[in-house]
């Protein structure tokens, strides 16, 4: 017998390392520094930015629907990351791979930055000023998975890693 791809235990190493690697990324990008100097004159961390991000469509005023889809994109890259994640972990790595590009597309996707970032996220941050390394390590942790899913392809050509008889 031949087998196609890679072993169960190797398959099983291979996901878990991908997984501290993924997920050590994007806690180190809560700890580091996200944004420029917000409104009251300190770096906005990654965690802070997850928060205000992922709140303000259920804070009051409520946005209109050009400002909610303004924002969805945003909001949608972290709950994608870990949709792909768990599709990873169950073996789809076609599907991870296309949710983790949707996420990377929502985490750099921007709106107009004429002042509807600065409403959108209640003044709280300062988009003119540009991003640190905590937004470019989360926007990695996203890369990583759309990477190892690609890489995770490649290594299997056949849809099934079972034994092939010959």
């Amino acid at each position: 017998m031949v087998t196609v791809g890679i072993s169960p235990i190797r398959d099983r190493k291979w996901t878990a390392i991908g997984l501290l690697l993924i997920g050590g990324l994007y806690v180190i990008s809560l700890l580091l520094p996200a944004m420029q100097p917000m409104k009251n004159g300190r770096v906005c961390f990654g965690w802070e930015a997850l928060c205000a991000v992922m709140e303000r469509p259920f804070c009051l005023p409520t946005l209109s629907l050009r400002d909610f889809l303004y924002i969805l994109p945003l909001w949608l890259s972290n709950p994608l990351l870990w949709v792909g994640v768990v599709l990873w972990t169950m073996y789809r790595w076609r599907a991870s791979a296309i949710v983790g590009v949707l996420a990377l597309i929502g985490g750099t996707f921007l709106p107009d930055a004429h002042g509807s970032v600065d409403f959108l996220l209640a003044g709280i941050f300062r988009t003119d000023c540009g991003f640190l390394a905590g937004y470019f390590v989360w926007l990695g942790s996203m890369l990583m998975l759309v990477g190892f899913n690609i890489l995770r392809m490649v290594i299997v050509k056949s849809p099934s890693s079972a034994p092939v008889a010959t």
